[in-house]
């Protein structure tokens, strides 16, 4: 493990330590037994560029002053760097489900943010964040999003990660996070799992100091089921007692944004929910939120492959799912503490995710 050197002020390390809430070293968790890995949402897959620029603590505002920004104070200036170099986190998939909560929990902490997006206007970003036009996926856009850039949270786009590295180290850049997946750590990957384990090796072969994030079944995945139970009540799928133990994409966040703030290089982080839950224990604790009876109809798994590709699902992919299902029937899923370490608070629970979701699972109101 390799703790990054800055040149931030000791107020910098004061504030940092009022965000942070646990200061104990943490464990790391570098693979997890069986699991489906990460499956990414379209809006996940949106190249959103978030630039957050960190104040240093006290009273005040962040205002341009020419050379570059400094925090004004009453009783006169104060600066975290010297003007002109200011430390600055880039956020990509800032729209996408892990993305959107680092914008979020990064201006919680008081961090000034800029998101850069192909189609500035059409996002529902905070009213705090400055929102400028930009595209991961084309390198002649990415001088400008990468001016003053130090450390990045990086979504895997697979194909544009290379190209995007090698501007970071021409704009100075020094630590990459990356969201990759719980899959690159298994013994047997399969297709998922390569395809992040490559994204690692890119990550490490570039020479910068890097950390990985690797989470395990999102929650909102489940998010497939709403218009099912929404319409009638019924989830069809296979393998209903298939246990998981999804995690929240806040939880993620909250793991990714300790490594940026802790800046600590070389370490993989692996990300589980506090639960291990089948499809039938998460069906249920859905009809208890929203008030009804929903149940799970078990399908032959060809007609479930068939229906994932149907809908865009690399049929690589689709088999991996199912084969990870399978192999979780009558099996515990394994979950960790990394949330709790890392936070010092404990990971969201299954039912709590759907309490913001509810809206989405509730029954259709037909006239």
């Amino acid at each position: 493990m390799q703790k990054l050197k800055t040149g931030r002020s000791v107020i910098s390390r004061a504030r940092r330590c009022l965000v942070r809430s646990d200061s104990s070293s943490p464990v790391l968790h570098r693979e997890t037994p069986g699991g489906t890995g990460t499956f990414l949402d379209a809006n996940e897959r949106m190249q959103t560029i978030v630039c957050c620029q960190r104040p240093v603590a006290g009273a005040g505002r962040l205002t341009d002053s020419g050379a570059g920004r400094a925090l004004v104070a009453s009783g006169g200036k104060m600066t975290d760097e010297p003007e002109g170099d200011p430390t600055v986190i880039l956020v990509t998939g800032g729209t996408g489900n892990v993305g959107a909560n680092i914008v979020r929990q990064l201006l919680d902490a008081g961090e000034q943010v800029r998101v850069v997006t192909r189609a500035p206007g059409e996002h529902s970003l905070p009213g705090e964040a400055e929102v400028v036009r930009g595209d991961l996926s084309r390198p002649e856009t990415l001088p400008a999003a990468l001016a003053g850039i130090e450390q990045v949270f990086l979504f895997p786009v697979f194909d544009a990660i290379a190209g995007f590295l090698r501007a970071g180290r021409q704009a100075g850049l020094r630590h990459v996070v990356l969201l990759s997946s719980a899959a690159a750590g298994f013994p047997s990957r399969g297709w998922i799992g390569e395809q992040h384990l490559r994204a690692e090796q890119v990550v490490a072969s570039s020479g910068l100091p890097w950390t990985f994030v690797r989470p395990d079944a999102f929650m909102t995945n489940d998010l497939a089921w709403a218009p099912q139970i929404a319409g009638g009540g019924v989830v069809r799928g296979a393998y209903g007692e298939a246990a998981l133990a999804p995690v929240d994409p806040r939880d993620i966040a909250a793991v990714a944004v300790h490594a940026l703030l802790e800046e600590r290089a070389g370490e993989t982080y692996t990300v589980t929910g506090p639960q291990s839950l089948t499809q039938l224990d998460r069906v249920r604790i859905i009809g208890e939120a929203i008030g009804r009876p929903v149940r799970f109809e078990e399908l032959p798994r060809d007609t479930v492959r068939q229906q994932m590709v149907q809908h865009g699902m690399p049929a690589p992919a689709a088999d991996e799912l199912l084969d990870g299902l399978a192999a979780r029937v009558g099996e515990p899923a394994a979950t960790l503490p990394t949330v709790e370490e890392l936070t010092g608070r404990r990971a969201f629970t299954y039912a709590e995710w759907v309490s913001l979701h509810r809206a989405a699972f509730a029954p259709t109101v037909t006239s």
